[in-house]
């Protein structure tokens, strides 16, 4: 989202980091599930990090890193498609949609 490098040792702690860092005191963070995800019209996108957290995994820098997937709706809301990957081969994904509270 913003260029957030988390710190989690396992995926479990990761999924929490990540959500707390999604859902901070200016946006709502509504669950997903992986079928409405898929649902939704629209183009997905990459998030522009995704390459640089592989490296960081490949490499040993950290245990578990996330890579973002995204698709812009309307209201100004993002769907997230979140995997997480830990050194060890695991994947997990993780989907919510992100709406942002106007001040």
């Amino acid at each position: 989202m913003a260029g957030e490098i988390i710190t989690a040792e396992t995926i479990a702690e990761a999924r929490l980091q990540l959500r707390e860092i999604y859902a901070t005191k200016n946006h709502k963070l509504e669950d997903l599930t992986a079928e409405q995800y898929a649902a939704i019209d629209k183009d997905e996108r990459e998030d522009s990090d995704n390459h640089l957290n592989q490296e960081r995994l490949d490499k040993g820098d950290s245990p578990v890193v996330d890579l973002a997937f995204y698709k812009y709706l309307e209201n100004r809301q993002t769907a997230y498609r979140i995997i997480l990957k830990d050194k060890n081969g695991v994947e997990e994904a993780d989907y919510f949609i992100v709406t942002p509270e106007l001040a």
